[in-house]
């Protein structure tokens, strides 16, 4: 199959933002129903004129950092802004210019459909001087990307061969590929002669690759380990021998559909959300695949949600075995260590082949490259761990 490979126009349609703005102020006017299901108490609506219009302009300004992609005007964000708040305006200036990678080699090497954005307000509520939202930015990406030669040892090649649908081996090249990437906006908004504006936006986005002047931590996660730096959660354990098989299946299809589908969001009919999310989301991932608990892995388990002893009880169980790169397959497993300081800080679900795109939690991404994730760090390193379908 031919594929034009003319500049591509990266349009980005504005009619889910400015439907979802709309859909909210309307809804927040209306009363306590729609206010109860975003967080609000009763006692806040006495504002609810208030925060309709301020989210309808938080709406905007969301709206105007997307549409920045096609139309590279900042003016359009910049007056939804505090002009009390240089420092924001530059970061957002700033942030512009990273989005020019998309359709660049390496991180989004291929060919670039579609971008859009999709906004939900999570939370809102009123104070005396501010109205203050918790809306979750989807960016959307619709792509092709690009073929990536695989190097494979002789016993990788193998093992391909023999589960080639595990491995991509029959999937044709420039697929049609949804990737997303998820972001927290915690706004303030503060009304002006000008309406109102933007005076705090605490993010941390992937496109940025960094966090926004004003990030802050989540603050709808369990407390279980909210408290805990990355680092401080990842304890190494030093696998034990491996075990004999246990006469089991892994259905790896379910295993990445499960990551596929809840990459943008949480879970949480079944399972706890944490600030430091990762791991949870593999084992998650992993649970729907069918491994069962064991004495070791169970929710929530160091194992389960650090993942440094999520990858060593893998390979130590038997369950999985390192690998390389070019070697992955569906459902298996890529480790970040940020500094190169032989602490994994990250773990991402593989999620599409014969590209291999990766999905994960903390900050939301869903189908996207293994670049793309380390690229705001000077000297990474990875490690790569597949998963057996006969354990």
């Amino acid at each position: 199959m031919e594929f034009d490979r003319s500049p591509v126009d990266k349009s980005l349609s504005r009619r889910s933002l400015l439907a979802s703005a709309g859909g909210v102020a309307l809804g927040l006017v209306a009363g306590v129903g729609r206010a109860s299901a975003l967080g609000v108490s009763s006692g806040q609506l006495q504002n609810s004129s208030d925060i309709a219009a301020a989210t309808s302009a938080a709406m905007s300004y969301l709206g105007a950092r997307a549409s920045v992609i096609t139309t590279n005007s900042f003016t359009d964000v910049s007056k939804w802004v505090s002009p009390d708040r240089p420092d924001l305006i530059d970061f957002e200036r700033n942030r512009f210019g990273k989005l020019g990678a998309l359709g660049s080699s390496p991180e989004w090497n291929g060919i670039i459909e579609r971008i859009w954005s999709e906004a939900t307000v999570l939370d809102c509520s009123a104070t005396s001087g501010e109205v203050r939202l918790s809306i979750r930015d989807m960016t959307g990406i619709q792509w092709r990307p690009a073929p990536v030669p695989v190097h494979r040892t002789r016993e990788e090649e193998a093992l391909a061969q023999r589960f080639p649908e595990k491995y991509g081996l029959n999937l044709p090249d420039y697929q049609l590929t949804d990737s997303g990437i998820g972001t927290r906006h915690d706004l303030a908004m503060v009304r002006t002669s000008r309406g109102w504006l933007v005076a705090r936006d605490g993010y941390e986005e992937g496109l940025t690759r960094g966090a926004s002047p004003d990030y802050v931590a989540s603050t709808n996660s369990s407390n279980l380990v909210a408290a805990s730096s990355p680092k401080q959660l990842h304890t190494p354990t030093p696998p034990s021998a491996f075990k004999n098989s246990l006469g089991l299946t892994f259905d790896w299809y379910s295993a990445y559909q499960y990551g596929l589908y809840w990459a943008k969001s949480r879970n949480t009919n079944q399972y706890t959300t944490f600030s430091n999310d990762c791991a949870n989301f593999v084992s998650q991932c992993w649970k729907a695949g069918g491994y069962p608990n064991d004495g070791t892995w169970s929710p929530y388990t160091n194992a389960w949600v650090n993942n440094v002893s999520l990858r060593s009880w893998l390979i130590a169980s038997g369950r999985g075995f390192a690998s390389n790169e070019g070697a992955l397959g569906y459902a298996d497993i890529v480790n970040f260590d940020w500094t190169s300081d032989g602490v994994f800080d990250h773990v991402a679900i593989v999620t599409n082949q014969p590209t291999t795109l990766v999905s994960c939690h903390t900050t939301d991404n869903k189908n996207v490259t293994i670049q793309y994730l380390a690229s705001i760090y000077p000297n990474p390193s990875f490690e790569f761990a597949g998963t057996h379908i006969y354990y």
